[in-house]
């Protein structure tokens, strides 16, 4: 009863297994005569010339139409050991036919590109003519005239050549200077005749009283703390450096910071058989009053030549070194 079951159901799993393989034929036999149909009818409808067609041309990359994939292998069913069955042979597999080859496609001739309108020529400016350079004012010529006193020194300098203007008379500066306020008596004493003439010492010491005066301490002290006229300074200086003493610690430098006293002036053309100062005035002070009208007042007791035909400018600079 058993062996009988078992007849029937291999017979029937072969029926199953040829229906599968028949099918499966069919299948792919209906694919290849779709395959060829398709072919067919393109073929019918191609374009044979690439330049008579005005729609776009396409172009396949790839495998060739008309190939188609393996067909895959049927599922198999072992048979049991005993009784080995037989399986069909399958069909032997027609061969594809192959794919007519695929005309080459010309390629389209690039058009021509419209040709730029040429571009007007732009105007080249032309360079700005350039102002012809104004010729720079000469600097006046100028010369400086240096010179040093006892103690003290000073430049000159006059805004013309050398030659045209100079100075004539000069008053030594240092002999306006405000005398010391207290002198001692061994200084008095040793007051020599002037210019070596002999009995002008007793002379010189007499003008000496007239400004001076001994205190009760022996010293010799200016009369009324007060410095005398300009004009009485150059002689009792003049004395006092004959009888030694130090011009370059006089008592008007003493424990002050002096700056250089700065006078600008102007030199008159000849005129009227002589040549005259003009806008004299103390550009920079020294820091004391009584020193820049000391310098001042000397400065204007000189004399000046200028041979010119203008008047002449300058700077005089007075330093207390």
């Amino acid at each position: 009863m058993i062996g009988g079951r078992v007849d029937k159901r291999q017979s029937w799993l072969l029926q199953q297994e040829r229906k599968r393989s028949i099918r499966a034929w069919a299948i792919a036999i209906s694919a290849y005569a779709l395959g060829f149909t398709v072919l067919w009818l393109l073929g019918l409808f191609a374009v044979q010339d690439v330049g008579a067609y005005s729609g776009p041309v396409m172009v396949r990359l790839g495998k060739p139409e008309g190939l188609d994939l393996p067909t895959p292998k049927p599922e198999v069913i072992p048979a049991p050991p005993q009784e080995p069955v037989s399986l069909p042979q399958p069909l032997e597999q027609p061969q594809a036919e192959s794919a007519p080859p695929t005309p080459p496609v010309p390629k389209p001739s690039p058009k021509p590109s419209p040709t730029a309108p040429a571009q007007p020529a732009k105007p080249v400016p032309q360079p700005l003519a350039q102002p012809s350079p104004q010729p720079v004012p000469q600097a006046p010529p100028s010369y400086t005239v240096k010179g040093s006193e006892t103690g003290n020194s000073y430049d000159m300098t006059f805004e013309a050549s050398s030659g045209t203007v100079s100075r004539g008379m000069y008053e030594p500066i240092y002999l306006y200077m405000p005398l010391p306020m207290e002198l001692p008596d061994a200084l008095y004493q040793l007051i020599p005749d002037r210019g070596g003439l002999p009995g002008t010492a007793e002379q010189r010491k007499t003008e000496f009283r007239g400004v001076y005066e001994l205190s009760s301490t022996g010293s010799w002290k200016l009369k009324g703390r007060r410095q005398p006229a300009l004009d009485q300074r150059p002689a009792i200086w003049a004395m006092l450096e004959d009888a030694g003493y130090d011009m370059r610690r006089a008592d008007y430098k003493d424990g002050k910071t002096l700056r250089p006293i700065e006078i600008l002036f102007k030199v008159s053309v000849y005129k009227g058989g002589s040549v005259r100062l003009e806008d004299v005035y103390v550009e920079r002070s020294s820091g004391y009053s009584e020193l820049d009208e000391a310098v001042l007042y000397a400065f204007k007791k000189a004399g000046f030549t200028n041979s010119g035909d203008r008047s002449i400018t300058g700077r005089f600079v007075y330093r207390f070194d």
